[in-house]
């Protein structure tokens, strides 16, 4: 049993990969906002958020050793947040996702193994990684039964972490997120139902559901991913945790709370399945709360609430 989880000096230095994606703006906020300095984001794409304007950027794919190399330093902590495929694409692109995440982040390892350094932090799926819960809770020692390609993705790099660690002793944590929102963007993204009702809703759109609303899953807020990334700087080394909610909700209850937290009532348009959707995913965080001293702080009407605020404030008419 790990000693109660520490932070490290805030002079640590911070190497993020998708430092302008969604997880990773959020996750750069955060440690600014607790006193991280020492900040280097990775990404591909030329645009700068306002948010990241204040931290040293280097435009490049996670998979590109060179500029890994000339990047990353001995003792840095990695974030790796970086994915090129959201679950739906991962189905239609399957070899393009072996090749962009699974082989992209083996030379991201092979770069962290040579540079020996500190701690290699990793943004798995509790989503898609154990397949159907049933009525029960995933905890992080059950079996894994991914049901869809991207979940296969996210295995394969979870062991191949545990694999650098065991032979090379390269440090790990690996937090399996549920499903996150909390995207005030409005542009068309193809992640997140709760984003997209919301974005559909701002928009004057009609919300697309796929089948009857009564699949069933485990919502967390982005800012509190970014929390749990942040508790996972301090000591604590080769753990796996879930990081949701702790509860389920379907989709037709996704849609109640989001008519209460934005007083509308969305139009929605039904479609049938699709087969690489689960039918029930809740995470168990009860290992998160005892050894990362995380749990989530905001409901999900709450987040629901501030996510349409900040997309309503972006000038856009609410039909």
């Amino acid at each position: 049993m790990l000693s109660k989880n520490t932070t490290p000096d805030k002079e640590q230095r911070i190497v993020i990969t998708g430092a302008n994606g969604f997880f990773g703006r959020y996750i750069v906020m955060r440690l600014f906002s607790i006193g991280y300095k020492k900040i280097v984001g990775i990404f591909r794409r030329k645009d700068v958020p306002i948010e990241l304007q204040n931290i040293s950027m280097v435009h490049a794919s996670f998979g590109d050793v060179d500029a890994l190399r000339d990047t990353l330093q001995e003792n840095d902590i990695v974030i790796h947040c970086a994915c090129s495929a959201f679950p739906s694409d991962s189905e239609c692109c399957t070899e393009k996702d072996v090749e962009e995440n699974v082989i992209g982040c083996l030379k991201l390892l092979r770069i962290c193994k040579e540079k020996q350094v500190r701690k290699f932090i990793f943004l798995s799926s509790g989503g898609t990684i154990y397949g159907d819960c049933g009525n029960s809770a995933a905890v992080e020692t059950q079996p894994v039964n991914p049901m869809n390609s991207h979940g296969v993705m996210k295995l394969a790099i979870e062991y191949y972490l545990r694999v650098n660690q065991r032979i090379y002793g390269l440090p790990y944590v690996i937090l399996r997120v549920g499903n996150a929102y909390g995207n005030e963007s409005l542009e068309d993204r193809s992640q997140g139902f709760i984003d997209a009702a919301l974005r559909a809703i701002v928009l004057g759109r009609p919300v697309d559901v796929w089948g009857d609303g009564t699949i069933v899953r485990d919502y967390v807020f982005i800012e509190d991913i970014a929390d749990a990334v942040a508790k996972s700087l301090g000591n604590v080394v080769n753990e796996t945790f879930n990081i949701g909610s702790g509860k389920g909700f379907s989709i037709l209850e996704a849609l109640a709370a989001i008519e209460q937290a934005t007083n509308k009532a969305p139009e929605v348009t039904f479609s049938p399945g699709r087969p690489f959707d689960l039918n029930r995913n809740v995470l168990d965080i009860g290992r998160a709360e005892s050894l990362l001293s995380w749990k989530p702080s905001t409901t999900l009407v709450e987040g629901i609430a501030h996510t349409y605020a900040k997309m309503c404030a972006q000038g856009v008419t609410v039909r």
